[in-house]
């Protein structure tokens, strides 16, 4: 099979011709770059992540392809960005996420000051994406209106002024003249993606006529001469992506390169001599140049990029005709109407081993879970029930948005194995031996989770108290019970603060920030013992020093306080080759430093 499809990709490779051989600028596997704009003859501005490198907009170098970090930032899918004019800015979006709903994000636009490096916030709840300067020195961006966008112009920061009146259009990206008196506009319409020519009447309203449009392929990226002749595109009417430049002056278009998987995202020096583009090859989009000569490039026929003429392409920026049945009348939205399963799979359960002779084993437990929810998961469950040393358990939770917090109510019974301290009759320990312990009761909790910051580093703050009732006993390995039920009432606060972290896409663990945590478990009324009453507090902080190699080099402390042993389950607490420990009460500390090195990855195409 593999001399098959080589064979099949070499007459591909022959039934090309001459392929275009640019000159790298900047690429290396595992980095990808992005949207290169000029900003003088030498230096381009590009957003490049990878492996090893953190996303963000950097200045690189065409003579060197030194690059250098201009913002940290997590631009959204289309990785749009554009430079003013002056070349002293750039204009981008990003998603914000909301402080209190973790799934809730919304696309907003920013400009970044290239001399300063600051970053200013320009719309709020905007929805708007690939923002532009506009001629007048004001803002344009798409603003999303359900399955359809609409071309606007910032008028505040929550204000915006629609520029198009067309309801179902799908546009990609404005484009404005050097001159200012036209705009190029990538737009999907009906699934057909072309460039097309727009202008503003006295209104501040755009006309939109069609440029250049393929029957069988799509328009993805333009870009404009300094002195608004040439306009650059990237097109694939043979399947493969390449560069076309047109030629605004007599509409005629010739296309600029033959690559062998794909050139995109072009852009033209400010002298107009050099051409820059991304060049694709597997696992890496390398940055690259060709001298930019349109008279060496291939004229592709008029008839190509006329398929306008041969349809009524204005019918598809009109209102949709009425449907022929009429639309049912809106109800409120019932979640217990929408509540069902939605999972349901089998579960396995291991067993530590037995370390010493006496130690409980629960063994493999065999079990089913099920797990359901609403479209907007307003309202949450799950279950389980499984079958472990001999007995039947299970579990039920259930959990809602419907309130802040994030309520849970769960009810339990599981088995589990924890470490006692054996004392004889006179008081005298003989060892510590592992047990098992039936827990059973329920718990509610609430958890309020807020986002402080969220742009490659992210700052975050969870704050939980969970109260509970629950009834225990031990048991051995054959599983008769040692002690009658104890009942207590606890209440358990938790609090965690991660704080800048920071991780690239093949990093296991963060490789920069730091991750403050306390949890505490009490009693607030015991059957026939005094309470119990357990601390716990831990610090992360994970350093940068060989982020490079996608190491994590991690410094940790712990310290634990309790006022009698068994409390916790702390297999995590202990340093390994001490987990047969047992703490009674008193203040533990633990620290170290632990190095994590990936040496393998599964190809996941970048």
């Amino acid at each position: 099979m593999q001399d098959s499809l080589r064979a099949e990709e070499a007459r591909r490779v022959a039934a090309l011709g001459p392929i275009t051989e640019p000159t790298r600028i900047a690429g290396a596997r595992g980095v990808m770059h992005r949207r290169p704009r000029w900003l003088d003859d030498h230096t381009l501005v590009a957003y490049v992540f990878g492996y090893d490198v953190t996303p963000g907009l950097y200045r690189i170098d065409t003579r060197t392809g030194r690059r250098t970090l201009v913002s940290v930032q997590a631009l959204p899918e289309d990785v749009f960005f554009s430079v003013t004019p002056d070349s002293s800015a750039l204009l981008f979006a990003r998603y914000v996420p909301d402080t209190l709903s973790p799934l809730q994000r919304i696309a907003e636009v920013f400009r970044l000051n290239l001399a300063t490096g600051r970053v200013e916030r320009l719309t709020r709840e905007g929805r708007v994406m690939a923002p532009v300067m506009a001629p007048d020195g004001q803002v344009w961006a798409l603003r999303n209106e359900g399955q359809y966008n609409r071309w606007v112009r910032l008028t505040g920061p929550v204000s915006f002024e629609p520029v198009s009146d067309w309801t179902r259009a799908r546009f990609v990206a404005l484009h404005p003249a050097p001159d200012g008196k036209e705009v190029a506009v990538i737009a999907n319409l009906e699934g057909h993606q072309g460039l097309f020519r727009a202008t503003l009447d006295t209104r501040g309203k755009a006309r939109l006529t069609p440029w250049v449009l393929f029957a069988d392929a799509s328009i993805y990226d333009a870009a404009w001469s300094a002195d608004g002749r040439y306009l650059l595109f990237t097109a694939d009417p043979d399947g493969i992506t390449n560069v076309y430049v047109l030629d605004a002056r007599t509409g005629e278009v010739r296309r600029m390169t033959n690559t062998l998987y794909g050139a995109r995202e072009p852009s033209l020096s400010p002298d107009g001599r050099t051409l820059a583009y991304i060049h694709y090859a597997h696992e890496r989009n390398d940055l690259v140049r060709i001298p930019f000569d349109p008279a060496r490039g291939e004229v592709v026929p008029p008839e190509a990029t006329r398929f306008f003429d041969r349809v009524d392409w204005q019918a598809w920026l009109r209102e949709p005709p009425a449907p022929s049945m009429p639309w049912p009348e809106p109800r409120p939205y019932r979640t217990l109407a929408h509540l069902r399963p939605r999972m349901l799979l089998p579960t396995f359960r291991l067993d530590v081993p037995a370390e010493r002779p006496g130690d409980t084993r629960l063994g493999p437990g065999y079990g089913l879970a099920i797990h359901g929810t609403d479209p907007l998961q307003r309202w949450t469950f799950g279950a389980e029930g499984f079958y472990q040393k001999d007995r039947f358990w299970g579990n039920l939770a259930v959990r809602t948005s419907v309130v802040p917090f994030f309520p849970m109510l769960r009810l339990f019974r599981r088995p589990e194995t924890v470490r006692v301290n054996l004392v004889d009759a006179q008081g005298q320990s003989q060892g510590v031996v592992r047990v098992g312990r039936e827990v059973r009761g329920g718990d509610l909790t609430f958890s309020l989770p807020v986002t402080l910051a969220s742009n490659i580093h992210r700052t975050s703050l969870l704050l939980s108290v969970q109260g509970g009732y629950r009834q225990e006993r031990l048991f051995d390995d054959d599983g008769r019970y040692l002690t009658a039920f104890t009942e207590r009432y606890t209440v358990s606060p938790f609090v965690s603060l991660a704080y800048r972290l920071r991780q690239n896409i093949r990093d296991l663990v963060p490789h920069q920030g730091l991750v403050l945590a306390g949890f505490a478990e009490r009693d607030v009324a015991s059957e026939g013992r005094a309470g119990r009453a357990a601390h716990i507090g831990q610090a992360h902080l994970y350093l940068p020093w060989l982020a490079g190699i996608n190491g994590g080099l991690r410094l940790h402390a712990s310290v634990l306080d309790q006022n009698q042993g068994g409390i916790f389950n702390l297999d995590a607490f202990l340093p390994r080759g001490y987990e047969d420990e047992f703490l009674d009460s008193g203040t533990y500390a633990r620290y170290g430093l632990e190095y994590l090195q990936p040496l393998w990855f599964v190809d996941n195409g970048l």
